[in-house]
């Protein structure tokens, strides 16, 4: 692997083989190396070199190898010829990557801080895009320099809240290698949903909640890089707040997991009910009320014995999958928000027990808070009567 400018061997690349699981040309590819599930990967040594292997590819799934070095564009070799490639050695030549600084303002002109920004592609081969959610320094600035961006005409879309949730668009053409700034008016007021999800007697529920578009009705890039950054989580009180640019009627799935299955990277989901409802700027709010199921209740006490409120509380199923394999757990409420204002604490966390679970371990973390320290506790349970009372330590 060698630099076009230099033509000096790249040391440290990361080259990996990645599964696509979204279906079509709807989905918004990252392509600096993120992807859906990753069945391989290496780095190159001191002179560049490297070698990947794999024993076969699934024929109904997008596979690809994607090479990624900082500051340079990635190269990509697509499934089409993975499929007939047995054995090949290669030259890899990467180019740098154009670098672009947003800087996002108001209508006035003055800098928003604490805001978001991305940028996509489209092309006849699909959409491609990245969106960092926080944030913007105290001058406005985010720079997409550590990775850089694509070449060719790209959009820059920021995201704000300024005091209302805002976006802002605009076009910028790169070239390898060199630098841009983009300044983006963040004016455009974002539509939303939001409301709560209860259990069949009326009580809070953490589940997931996802946004789907009428068959007639589809996203835009934008949208889908949002939707995709927000989750489908709610909170740990049930909680959710979902953004799009337009006024668009779509579908609302109410989710929640219910185990492993072959074949899948994460774990699985199954649909409890949907309902369609519309995007816009003063929306009502709305409930989302799951069918009666066994229901599983999470509390938490701290070392001392007090009662403690759950900051984050994380499951897994056993027996796990393998050492590292995050495909056999999940997070009830979503505490990985990088926006913290949307995180929430709990005396109390419920959600549905998973259908096809055998013993669960449920791992609580409570935040140090007045007079009781930070903690953390886990507890097994094996049918969804038992009390999920975590003590921590």
């Amino acid at each position: 692997m060698y630099d076009a400018r230099l033509g000096t061997p790249i040391a440290g690349a990361r080259v990996a083989l990645c599964e696509n699981r979204s279906e079509g040309r709807e989905a918004v590819r990252d392509p600096f190396g993120r992807c859906d599930a990753e069945l391989e990967s290496t780095s190159t040594g001191s002179i560049g070199s490297f070698r990947l292997t794999w024993s076969s590819l699934s024929a109904r799934v997008d596979s690809r190898v994607i090479v990624t070095a900082t500051g340079y564009l990635p190269w990509v070799v697509p499934s089409s010829q993975l499929s007939t490639t047995r054995s090949a050695r290669t030259r890899v030549v990467l180019r740098f990557a154009p670098t672009v600084e947003v800087k996002v303002v108001n209508a006035d002109g003055r800098p928003i801080a604490l805001a978001g920004a991305g940028w996509f592609r489209e092309s006849q081969d699909g959409r491609e895009g990245r969106y960092e959610a926080c944030c913007t320094d105290k001058d406005g600035i985010m720079s997409f320099v550590l990775d850089g961006v694509l070449e060719g005409e790209l959009t820059i879309f920021t995201v704000a809240s300024d005091p209302l949730p805002r976006f802002g668009t605009a076009i910028v053409r790169t070239t390898s290698g060199n630098q841009y700034t983009s300044v983006v008016r963040t004016d455009r007021p974002l539509k939303r949903v939001f409301g709560r999800v209860v259990d069949a007697s009326g009580q809070p529920l953490a589940a997931l909640v996802a946004v789907e578009p009428l068959a007639d009705a589809g996203f835009s890039t934008v949208d889908r890089i949002l939707l995709e950054a927000q989750g489908a989580e709610t909170d740990m009180e049930g909680r959710f707040t979902r953004y799009l640019t337009t006024s668009a009627r779509a579908f609302l799935e109410l989710r929640t997991w219910t185990g492993l299955r072959d074949g899948t990277p994460h774990v699985a989901t199954e649909k409890l009910s949907v309902i369609e409802t519309q995007f816009n700027e003063h929306p009502n709010e709305i409930t989302l009320r799951a069918p009666a199921k066994p229901i599983v209740h999470c509390t938490m006490v701290g070392p001392n014995g007090n009662p403690a409120a759950l900051s984050a509380l994380g499951v897994s199923f056993s027996p796990h999958r393998n050492a590292g394999h995050s495909g056999s757990c999940f997070w009830v409420g979503g505490p990985l928000s990088a926006d913290a204002s949307s995180q929430s604490i709990a005396r109390e966390v419920r959600f549905v027990w998973p259908g096809e679970a055998g013993t669960l371990l449920v791992i609580g973390h409570s935040e140090a808070s007045a007079g009781v320290p930070s903690s953390i506790g886990e507890i097994a349970l094996e049918h969804p009567e038992e009390h999920c009372h975590i003590r921590g330590k």
